[in-house]
C-alpha cells in the first residue's frame, strides 16, 4: 500500500539459490517493463561466507540480514568478529 517506495522483494536464505535467482530476475524485469525503478532485494539469514554472499551479489541483492546463531555475550562477540571480513562498504 501507498506510492511504491515501500516495493522491495523479500526471501529467507532456505529458498534454493536457482529458483530464487530466477525469482529476483523476474521481479527486476516486471519493474523495468512497467516503467519502475529497480526493486530493492533483501535475504535474510544466509550462510555468512564469502561464496554465499558473492552469489547473493551477483544475482541483484541489494541488502543481507544476517542471524547470529548464538544466544550469549561471548558467542555473539565471536560471530561479530568472525563475520567483520564478510561485511565491508559497498563496492
Amino acid at each position: 500500500m501507498g506510492n511504491g517506495s515501500d516495493d522491495g522483494l523479500s526471501a529467507v536464505a532456505l529458498v534454493g539459490m536457482g529458483g530464487f535467482a530466477v525469482t529476483a530476475h523476474l521481479h527486476r524485469d516486471l519493474a523495468s517493463e512497467a516503467g519502475r525503478d529497480p526493486i530493492p532485494v533483501t535475504v535474510y539469514a544466509p550462510s555468512p561466507t564469502s561464496e554465499r554472499l558473492e552469489q547473493l551479489a551477483t544475482i541483484g541483492v541489494h541488502r543481507v540480514l544476517l542471524k547470529a546463531p548464538v544466544a550469549d555475550a561471548s558467542g555473539w562477540a565471536r560471530f561479530l568478529h568472525d563475520s567483520q571480513p564478510l561485511i565491508g562498504a559497498d563496492s
